[in-house]
């Protein structure tokens, strides 16, 4: 599918590892055919094979992406077994989301052809998480072609690296090759003849009011597959600041004015900041308008393009929104009119209630923030934030859950102090992750009083700490809090930017277990620059194994994805008309694993394929 408009098909780049040397170099491998025997190799080699086998291959900075375990099943309809078709038809479908064609590939020669039929890009740039194809009859490849998947790409594509099934002088015919750019065609491992992006993103711009100018996206909400809401504001021709809603439904966006619930005159100095989604016809947007700013609150229900304006008993300015349920939505206040502390906007059988946030023993319910809410189900809602310690001039994270109609707040038992909570998110009702910055008291910051924080509620109990990095690994002042996301059950994940010991920004992931935090270094697009600055500003798991972290890398947007236990890089290319949004990607949203949208804050869009 593509996305309306002027958008065009953007290649995904999922960068493995960096290769460092190879394990091996005594052999040179020999591509066997299925029905054909193998013809040893005779000429001098012009590639590196750079692990041999599914137990060398599987240790890091290498995988096989578990399809020593996978193996016996067909994928995409291919032969089974020791099969290079069947070996990339896996790795683009489990890694890398890519949907089954709905057309026949044919052998390892006919990919090329066959997918650039049915509108999949080929061409010859290596793009990591690519399908690497030989014609038939290339040396040593036989009459039925080959294909492998591009693991890594060096600097100028003066090499690629590769992984790929069915050499038969390896061990389990499987292993990782590096190979070089211009090597002689008659030399084993010949540079490739096509590259087939069926991992390619889409790319290109939300449809805008006629004379918009200052677009800002502050929120986005996927509840189902081809079906997305995404909010924020814009000056009209007048300079007058409106809310806009754009909406994903039926392969269109469509654009709408945020409606007030009273007449307005002059400039309504509106926006809308948060939005969430019950179901495909069910959402829920909140906001501000006027002067002095009120609440505003807009519910989609049924058709996609009519939002009608709710009005609410407190009518102050909403900054978040989460909805458990069609009908069941959580608001919170941005500011209280009255002086008395956060205001909590249930909504229910039609009608919005508010509860003043519950403060802990001894803390005053002026001295109460609530930054952010989320809700698994209509009975179950947790909201972040902070509270005044008394007597002192810090603050300390906060958690509140909803149970039956109250809210019951829980400080963290390790009372990192001066860290708002400003993010959270929930595996389930048991397990919720929360993010933050701030005071970082470990020794590896060699540079800098500030860090991020990560807090888990489990079972009840609040904890927090300093999110842990690998050794080497130090902060500066982070660009933003860590961008957190929870799968359904199980994992919940962190990701942020720090710097490595020779001060190069490094991205990094935090996955939350039963053992705690444990930080991961994933890869970054290449060119890995020291003055380049790494931003994750937002996640999200579609599933416990599909998981998407997006940020800035630079101007150019940032894209991992996590599946079958291995990170992986997207670098996106420019959008149509040249150039990149200035900062990258700043949200996304995953209702399933392989169909993704993200938006920069301007607008920019990056869509996972899909179908």
């Amino acid at each position: 599918m593509r996305l309306p408009g002027l958008l065009t098909r953007v290649a995904v780049i999922a960068f493995a590892v960096t290769v460092a040397a190879a394990m091996s170099t005594s052999a040179t491998p020999v591509r066997f055919q299925r029905g054909q025997g193998a013809v040893p190799a005779t000429a001098a080699s012009a590639a590196t094979r750079l692990c041999d086998g599914y137990a060398q291959c599987s240790l890091l900075p290498y995988t096989t992406h578990g399809y020593q375990n996978n193996s016996s099943k067909s994928y995409w309809g291919m032969d089974q077994g020791n099969e290079c078709t069947n070996y990339a038809a896996f790795v683009e479908s489990t890694v890398y989301g890519v949907a089954t064609p709905d057309y026949s590939l044919g052998n390892g020669g006919d990919w090329a052809t066959s997918a650039a039929k049915h509108g999949v890009i080929v061409n010859t740039t290596p793009i990591v998480g690519s399908v690497a194809e030989w014609n038939d009859h290339d040396y040593k490849m036989g009459s039925d072609g080959h294909v492998a998947i591009v693991e890594q790409v060096g600097p100028d594509d003066s090499y690629i690296v590769v992984s790929q099934q069915n050499i038969i002088s390896d061990t389990n015919s499987y292993d990782w090759e590096k190979i070089d750019a211009g090597a002689p065609a008659k030399e084993w491992e010949p540079w490739p003849d096509n590259f087939i992006h069926f991992t390619a993103w889409l790319s290109g711009s939300l449809i805008f009011p006629p004379g918009a100018t200052a677009v800002q996206f502050d929120s986005i909400a996927c509840p189902s597959k081809g079906t997305c809401v995404v909010v924020g504001s814009y000056n009209d021709a007048k300079s007058y600041r409106q809310g806009i809603i754009e909406t994903l439904s039926d392969g269109k966006w469509r654009e709408t004015k945020a409606p007030f619930p009273v007449k307005t005159s002059g400039n309504p100095a509106a926006l809308l900041a948060a939005v969430s989604c019950a179901s495909a016809t069910y959402c829920v947007a909140v906001g501000e308008f006027g002067v002095p700013s009120a609440g505003l609150v807009e519910i989609l229900s049924g058709n996609p393009s009519t939002w009608k304006p709710k009005p609410y008993e407190t009518g102050d300015p909403l900054s978040s929104v989460a909805c458990g349920a069609v009908g069941a939505c959580v608001a919170l206040s941005d500011i209280n009119s009255s002086g008395a502390g956060n205001i909590i906007e249930t909504l229910s059988n039609g009608e919005w209630k508010p509860t003043q946030a519950t403060p802990p023993r001894g803390i005053q319910p002026a001295d109460v923030g609530l930054d952010a809410v989320t809700c698994l189900n209509s009975h179950f809602c947790a909201a972040a934030g902070d509270v005044i310690l008394p007597n002192k001039n810090e603050t300390q994270g906060l958690v509140e859950t909803l149970s039956g109609s109250s809210w019951v707040p829980f400080v963290a038992a390790t009372q990192q102090t001066d860290v708002p909570l400003t993010s959270i998110t929930c595996a389930s009702t048991s397990l919720c992750a929360a993010a933050g910055i701030g005071a970082d008291s470990s020794a590896d910051n060699s540079s800098g009083d500030w860090g991020n924080v990560l807090a888990t509620f489990s079972k009840g109990h609040l904890s927090d700490e300093v999110a842990p990095l690998p050794r080497g690994m130090y902060v500066r002042q982070p660009l933003g809090p860590p961008a957190i996301a929870c799968a359904p059950v199980s994992p919940c994940i962190a990701g942020m930017m720090y710097y490595d010991s020779r001060g190069g920004r490094e991205a990094l992931v935090d996955t939350l277990s039963a053992k705690g935090w444990t930080p991961t270094q994933v890869p970054i697009p290449l060119p890995a620059y020291a003055n380049v600055a790494i931003s994750g500003n937002s996640a999200a798991c579609a599933t416990s194994n599909y998981c998407v972290l997006v940020g800035a890398y630079g101007v150019a947007p940032f894209i991992d994805i996590w599946s079958q236990g291995h990170w992986a890089t997207v670098e996106a290319e420019q959008a149509p008309g040249g150039g990149f949004p200035l900062n990258g990607l700043n949200m996304v949203s995953c209702p399933t694993a392989g169909w993704c949208v993200a938006i920069g804050a301007t607008g920019f869009v990056e869509q996972a394929p899909g179908d």
